[in-house]
């Protein structure tokens, strides 16, 4: 399935829009298009690799998230669990990389959320906007990640409202 629908992007079948309506491929369709276009080639091995790419980077990110809340110890222990999920093995062998990516962009989202709360300017809640869309446009599960972000930045506002509205004007008089 993932094959027919990739060979059907790269021979320009699907809009590069993604449209229910005409049951075009997804955006993860796309990305694994455009990987097969790179690479010259739509066999197995390609869609495959491409998946296999996308765990491999889940494991990078997630160290990144793991790094930015544990000690190296337990960031080692968290990455070595997301490097054994079963998904990203049993995804890979299929070259459905649709769950891959929800799991790549919710640590690189959380990732980079983490870095904007301990940073003092905006530039990281900019991405973390960007990489949550992204997440949401991908898989509805990452749907929850909003969620979770406005619950921290309710909790952190009734803490201390005055920390963050000084924050945002210092950043404005800049």
């Amino acid at each position: 399935q993932t094959g027919r629908v990739v060979r059907s992007i790269l021979r320009g079948e699907f809009p590069p829009v993604y449209d229910l309506r005409i049951n075009a491929g997804s955006v993860a369709s796309y990305l694994n298009a455009a990987w097969c276009w790179l690479v010259d080639s739509t066999s197995p091995w390609a869609l495959r690799s491409y998946t296999a790419l996308i765990g491999v980077i889940t494991v990078v990110v997630s160290w990144w998230f793991f790094r930015q809340l544990f000690s190296v110890r337990w960031s080692l222990t968290g990455v070595a669990f997301v490097a054994g999920l079963r998904w990203l093995f049993t995804i890979n062998r299929t070259a459905m990389a649709t769950i891959d990516e929800t799991i790549l962009l919710t640590f690189a989202v959380l990732a980079a959320y983490m870095k904007a709360i301990r940073s003092s300017g905006y530039r990281f809640y900019v991405i973390t906007g960007l990489l949550l869309g992204l997440a949401m446009h991908l898989h509805t599960g990452a749907r929850v990640l909003p969620v979770i972000i406005g619950a921290d930045l309710l909790v952190r506002f009734w803490k201390s409202p005055r920390s963050i509205w000084s924050r945002a004007g210092a950043q404005a008089a800049l």
